[in-house]
């Protein structure tokens, strides 16, 4: 295990963004924003807090204010693309062709003024991959974008693919780029990282390496919970129950504000139906407090924890957890299908 840092590292907005820590993030930039209400970067910065927060409106506001403030910054159109297409995802239908539009127009402007914005050639990329061809999708456009990406950054390069394998649903080409990846970079946190959700995401995952990327992400930087999931589920796996409690509250200790290891690891037991009791502990315990950014929201968690309760032979409850998820995210088509199969019981 790492050592325990004697304090927290002070960090700047950007930092804890790219480290992950969103809550932390936000409650730093907001009196910033108020403070400075033209502070172009201080608005970019808190819209993309807010968009890993889930907070979608709150991060288109502030995306179109640092556009407003300062046309000519790339980043702040990449940011402005992003959550227009994260919107776009969640709109109906009617709504989505629009968002779409101004989505493209705003990744495409992004590429415009610095043909090297790793973030807008790569959100252009997925765009031009995942897009129908009346909305200008194009696939031969995705795929030379990733060439695009290599050219910048070998690393983000073979991500870039790694990700077109996925939305391909091609697993040997994703893991396949994924290692490539990290042999091109073995210090890349996200590097390491998608190559340890590869393996996560396998039917037969291979272990001993799942356990050295888990070990490389901690020695990378061990306040993000990228490497304690992995070790929770590496553990849960193998019935390891007292190395997974010390694992996450391991994880707990670097990082307070992330505890998604132990979404993880009752998602992983209550997989395989084992110690659901404790599983259930768990996700009570992830929906104590607000979810990080990019990690399952509570919605989430309480759809996972209706699944368990349901295995657990509480049917009543689980109608309970669905319908608080469905509350407060009306779009879990998942959560609405089983609400519907336990009222039908």
């Amino acid at each position: 295990m790492p050592a325990l840092p004697a304090e927290r590292p002070q960090l700047s907005p950007l930092q804890l963004i790219e480290g992950g820590h969103d809550l932390r993030a936000k409650a730093a930039l907001i009196p910033i924003v108020e403070a400075e209400p033209d502070n172009g970067n201080a608005l970019w910065l808190l819209s993309k807090a807010l968009s890993g927060l889930n907070d979608l409106e709150g991060a288109l506001a502030m995306a179109e204010r640092s556009v407003a403030v300062d046309g000519q910054n790339a980043d702040y159109h990449v940011q402005l693309g992003a959550v227009l297409g994260r919107i776009a995802e969640k709109a109906s239908m009617f709504k989505q062709l629009g968002l779409a539009r101004r989505a493209r127009k705003e990744l495409e402007a992004a590429v415009a003024l610095d043909p090297r914005n790793l973030d807008g050639l790569y959100g252009l990329m997925l765009y031009y991959f995942s897009a129908p061809s009346f909305l200008a999708g194009d696939k031969a456009k995705a795929a030379a974008l990733a060439d695009r990406i290599t050219a910048v950054d070998a690393t983000r390069g073979f991500l870039a693919r790694a990700a077109l394998a996925h939305e391909q649903k091609d697993p040997a080409a994703e893991l396949d780029f994924s290692r490539r990846a990290v042999a091109s970079d073995a210090r890349n946190f996200d590097a390491q990282s998608g190559l340890a959700q590869v393996h996560l995401d396998r039917p037969q995952p291979d272990y001993p390496v799942l356990e050295k990327t888990a070990c490389t992400l901690l020695e990378l930087d061990s306040t993000r919970a990228n490497g304690w999931r992995a070790l929770a589920e590496f553990h849960a796996a193998f019935h390891c129950w007292t190395e997974l409690d010390e694992v996450l509250r391991a994880g707990e200790q670097f990082n307070p504000d992330d505890l998604s290891p132990y979404y993880a690891a009752a998602a992983a037991m209550v997989r395989n139906g084992e110690r659901l009791p404790a599983a259930r502990a768990y996700l009570e315990k992830y929906l104590s407090q607000p979810a990080e950014g990019g990690e399952p929201t509570l919605a989430e968690a309480r759809w996972q924890l209706a699944t368990l309760l349901e295995k657990d032979q509480h049917p009543d409850e689980a109608v309970s957890q669905l319908e608080r998820a469905l509350q407060e995210e009306p779009g879990l088509e998942g959560a609405k299908k089983d609400l519907k199969r336990l009222r039908g019981k």
